[in-house]
């Protein structure tokens, strides 16, 4: 069920409809797409590899910054290692995380889109708002993603980005405006941001954004995504236009 009141008890409907959004930027794992676990399992599976014993519980709260800045930051506190050699051994392991999840997409055909993404996105383009995707992953599993599941091709998205392509990690806002620059060259103050992670919605209110949507069904509870404030708490993707323009796809 979707919280259409504001968390931030800014909300009003009719002005919302009347100035919409123009661009949404949504998180592509565990938001956009149904990753299931996918990527925590295996990134806990190439921190095995190379000896460090982290559980589940040490990697979620890391979720959203860019993978090889998660596994630097996981192999300091577990292996004691320097952030220097962190970062050496972090390159490693993140080229055996890509391997193993680019198998496991290429075994199962690809990730699925979460219920009610597409319908939610479809809606917005016929809105004419436009929709970027962004990621903590590497660039190389971005576009394996998308291949599979032809967003890019069919026009359902117009760009994607990874936080590897901008130089510091959420919560800083520059990933969600590099998003800006590649879909507004002109920039925007009407933007939305959709995410499931602490450090998106944090990096969402930096860079400006003005509906701020805490997706809730993630991997983060939304007792603690309602601590980053976000402007809306929802539950279902089908419902998200309803939230930025007032209009579900029927």
């Amino acid at each position: 069920m979707l919280d259409l009141h504001d968390t931030l008890g800014r909300w009003n409907a009719s002005e919302t409809e009347r100035t919409g959004p123009e661009l949404l930027v949504a998180d592509l794992e565990s938001t956009a797409i149904r990753d299931s676990g996918l990527v925590g399992r295996t990134l806990l599976a190439s921190l095995q590899r190379f000896g460090c014993p982290a559980g589940v519980e040490d990697v979620v709260p890391l979720l959203g910054s860019p993978t090889r800045v998660l596994i630097a930051q996981v192999l300091v506190t577990y292996l004691a290692h320097s952030l220097e050699s962190a970062f050496r051994l972090a390159e490693r392991v993140e080229a055996d995380f890509c391997e193993r999840i680019l198998g496991s997409i290429e075994a199962s055909g690809g990730i699925p889109p979460t219920p009610g993404a597409e319908n939610a996105f479809a809606v917005l383009q016929s809105e004419g708002v436009r929709i970027v995707l962004d990621s903590a992953l590497p660039r190389r599993v971005v576009d394996f993603i998308l291949a599979r599941n032809s967003w890019l091709r069919s026009g359902l998205v117009d760009a994607a980005v990874a936080a590897e392509e901008v130089g510091t990690p959420r919560p800083s806002p520059e990933l969600i405006r590099q998003a800006i620059r590649r879909a507004l060259p002109g920039g925007s103050a009407r933007v939305a941001k959709l995410a499931s992670c602490p450090g998106d919605l944090a990096a969402a209110h930096s860079a400006g954004c003005r509906w701020i949507l805490a997706y809730s069904r993630g991997p983060v509870s939304a007792a603690a995504l309602r601590l980053q404030s976000p402007t809306h708490v929802i539950e279902c993707l089908g419902e998200v236009s309803e939230a930025l323009i007032g209009r579900v796809l029927r």
